[in-house]
């Protein structure tokens, strides 16, 4: 072979290798690139991930998201501000979605009601210093209260509570009720809302709620400061009339089975502001350590709806219930035997 064609083959060979070299060095250019990719998918995904458990988690002393359903088109909530053993702001705060409107009952915390448990007539701003005196966890005793208290003054469930602590309070309220939604984006404030607010809410919760009351025209919500003890609210009777009571018309009687004087009655109430139709209230012949809820369909909405508001573990059927000296069970779609082991919620 001539030096001039062992020349050209050289550079052929050479030519040849590059070429070879250039197709691995892209190979390998695609594949590392490929892998950053997703490598930063799986980053992202998994910040995404943390984000959305981070929003969907409970805070402060909530242990679960609260199980009470409204039967309705409407959610209520307690809504404090604490301050040491006082509470500065109390609101009732009723979210009828259905009609598009919200309804702010604003409480002094030095008006006088009467709080379940066996306390009497207290001031509602003392709450957090009665839940001290029912056991170790103070905090879970207070909203106990809170939830039991107002219960009784609008006859009405409560689904949800916001306890706020005075020292972030001005903040979660432009949140929360005035809208500045920016700040569920602000690391500082969701620090606080987890250290200083408790509610058995998510932060995806409380948003959602807050652009409800933020989203509606100013006359749509309503503000309303709360000027008697126990006094039957007009609005309540418009909430009760797309409940799960009102349309199922299942035909209720309320029974108290405790010594406790008055308990059947107010129960009645609740569940007549509810949707219910109370036909008959009374006194069971024997006392009642478990509440009972006796129903003619164990599948029924309302039976569920009953279950949950007033924590009855007791759920029977007509057909096979043991409890014959009850007569109103035979009367009644559904009976209501308010027991001891609830009874401080409603007395």
């Amino acid at each position: 072979m001539s030096a001039a064609a062992r020349k050209k083959l050289k550079k052929r060979i050479v030519k040849l290798k590059r070429a070879v070299l250039g197709r691995a060095a892209k190979k390998r250019v695609v594949k590392y690139s490929t892998l950053l990719i997703l490598v930063g998918l799986s980053c992202l995904f998994l910040a995404l991930s943390s984000i959305y458990k981070y929003l969907n988690q409970n805070y402060a002393w909530a242990v679960e998201k609260s199980s009470y359903p409204t039967g309705t088109g409407t959610v209520t909530m307690a809504y404090a501000v604490k301050d040491g053993e006082r509470l500065n702001e109390i609101r009732y705060i009723i979210f009828d979605k259905s009609n598009q409107r919200v309804f702010i009952y604003d409480m002094s915390p030095d008006m006088v009601f009467d709080v379940p448990g066996g306390f009497g007539y207290e001031k509602i701003g003392t709450l957090p210093l009665l839940a001290t005196l029912k056991g170790e966890n103070s905090e879970e005793k207070l909203t106990e209260l809170l939830r039991n208290t107002l219960l009784g003054i609008f006859s009405y469930n409560v689904d949800h509570y916001i306890v706020v602590q005075n020292k972030v309070s001005v903040e979660f309220n432009r949140f929360f009720i005035e809208g500045n939604s920016l700040k569920a984006l602000n690391p500082a404030f969701i620090h606080d809302v987890r250290s200083s607010v408790s509610t058995d809410l998510t932060l995806k919760d409380l948003y959602e709620f807050s652009t409800l009351i933020n989203g509606l025209p100013e006359d749509r919500v309503y503000k309303i400061a709360v000027d008697g003890s126990g006094a039957i609210l007009e609005e309540m009777s418009d909430l009760s009339m797309d409940s799960v009571l009102a349309r199922e018309r299942k035909s209720i009687a309320v029974l108290n089975g405790t010594p406790l004087s008055g308990i059947a009655g107010r129960t009645a109430k609740i569940v007549e502001n509810m949707g219910g139709s109370v036909i008959a209230v009374g006194n069971t012949v024997r006392k009642f350590e478990t509440s009972s809820l006796i129903v003619d369909d164990l599948d029924s909405a309302s039976a569920l709806f009953l279950k949950q508001v007033f924590g009855i573990s007791v759920v029977e059927s007509k057909d096979t219930t043991q409890l014959y000296d009850v007569s109103e069970v035979d009367r009644a779609d559904m009976t209501l035997i308010i027991g001891v082991d609830i009874a401080n919620k409603l007395y």
